[in-house]
C-alpha cells in the first residue's frame, strides 16, 4: 500500500528537493536552497552511490542468499563487506534480522556522500519513509500513520544539535516490510539510521495489542541510543524519550 509522505510537498523556500528511483530504491534529497549545483551532478553521484550498495549486497547474497532472509540476527564471514557486518552487528543488538536496517543504511550512507561532496550545509534524506537528517535549523516533520486518527496531526519538532539524525518508522498495517505487529506506525528516532531502522520494526513487532504499547514504552530505555519512540495503534497514541511533539490543532 502506498503511504503519502507529505513532507516531499511541504518544505517551503527552505530546500532545494530532487526524487530519484532505481529498482527499489525510491529517494528523496532535500538540501540548502541556495546551493547550486546541477541536478544532473547530484542524481550522477546519487545513482553511483545507490549502484555502489546495491552492488555490496547483491554479491554477498550470492554466497550467503541466507542474510538477505533472515529474521533473526546472523553471524557474517570474516570476509564479509564492511556494510553488511555493520547491519549484522546491529542486528545483534536489535534482535531482528539484519536487512531490517537496509533502508537506513541506505539512507545515511546516501545523505554522508551527497553532504561532503557538494558541501550542503543541511540534508534530508528519505528511502521509502526513513529518514536521515542533518540541519543547521529547527525542522519538524509530519508522522502518516495510515487511518490512525492522530494521523498527520503530530510533528515531531528536531534542533540542531539533535542531527544527524535517523528517523525511521515501521507499520503492521501499510508499506512494503514485513512486519508481525498490529500498530498503524511506530517511529524511532536514533543518530545511527539503521539502528533506528531496525528498532522500529522490532518495537513495531511487539504491538499486537493494546496492552503492548505500554510494555514497549516503558522497555525501550534498554537501547540507550533512542532519542525518540511514538507509538500509534489501537486508535492510542504513546510517546517517550528527548525530542518533542507538536500537536497541529493546537499551533
Amino acid at each position: 500500500m502506498y503511504e503519502p509522505r507529505w513532507y516531499r510537498d511541504n518544505m517551503g523556500e527552505r530546500f532545494r528537493t530532487l526524487s530519484y528511483s532505481y529498482l527499489e530504491s525510491d529517494i528523496w534529497l532535500a538540501f540548502d536552497v541556495n546551493n547550486t549545483t546541477p541536478e544532473k551532478n547530484i542524481i550522477d553521484i546519487l545513482a553511483k552511490k545507490i549502484r555502489s550498495l546495491r552492488n555490496i549486497f547483491e554479491q554477498y547474497f550470492i554466497l550467503n542468499p541466507q542474510y538477505k532472509t533472515s529474521l533473526e540476527p546472523i553471524n557474517t564471514s570474516d570476509s564479509a563487506p564492511l556494510l553488511v557486518s555493520r547491519l549484522a552487528e546491529c542486528s545483534k543488538l536489535t534482535k531482528v534480522g539484519p536487512m531490517a536496517g537496509i533502508a537506513g543504511l541506505f539512507a545515511q550512507e546516501i545523505g554522508e556522500v551527497l553532504k561532503e561532496k557538494f558541501s550542503f550545509n543541511e540534508i534530508i534524506v528519505e528511502n521509502g519513509g526513513d529518514l536521515y537528517i542533518d540541519v543547521m535549523e529547527e525542522l519538524t516533520v509530519k508522522l502518516y500513520a495510515g487511518e490512525h486518527p492522530l494521523s498527520n496531526k503530530l510533528n515531531l519538532k528536531i534542533y540542531p544539535e539533535n542531527t544527524p539524525l535517523g528517523l525511521c518508522a515501521s507499520s503492521g498495517k501499510f508499506g512494503h516490510s514485513t512486519n508481525f505487529g498490529h500498530a498503524d506506525l511506530v517511529a524511532v528516532a536514533c543518530p545511527d539510521t539503521v539502528m533506528a531502522d531496525q528498532l522500529a520494526t522490532k518495537f513495531a513487532n511487539e504491538v499486537k495489542q493494546a496492552e503492548d504499547i505500554k510494555k514497549v514504552i516503558d522497555n525501550f530505555k534498554v537501547y540507550e541510543a533512542v532519542k525518540h519512540i511514538s507509538i500509534f495503534a489501537f486508535n492510542a497514541f504513546a510517546m517517550a524519550g528527548e525530542l518533542q511533539l507538536v500537536d497541529e490543532s493546537m499551533c
